[in-house]
């Protein structure tokens, strides 16, 4: 089951995607881009509070 934000509009996307992932102690970053020949266009982001880490460590795997 595919879930959508409010507001946002479905994108067909054919080119080459891109994801950049960053775990940190305090939070997750993410963003997703679809490279072009000479740009990459950014599509989606987002955050959320890292819960199991510390210290650069994992402390709680779920």
């Amino acid at each position: 089951m595919e879930v959508e934000p409010a507001g946002e509009k479905k994108r067909d996307v054919r080119g080459n995607l891109v994801v950049g992932l960053d775990i940190g102690t305090t939070k997750i970053c993410c963003v997703v881009g679809e490279v072009f020949q000479d740009a990459v266009d950014i599509i989606g982001v987002g955050t959320t509070p890292s819960l199991g880490m510390r210290k650069g460590v994992v402390v709680n795997i779920e």
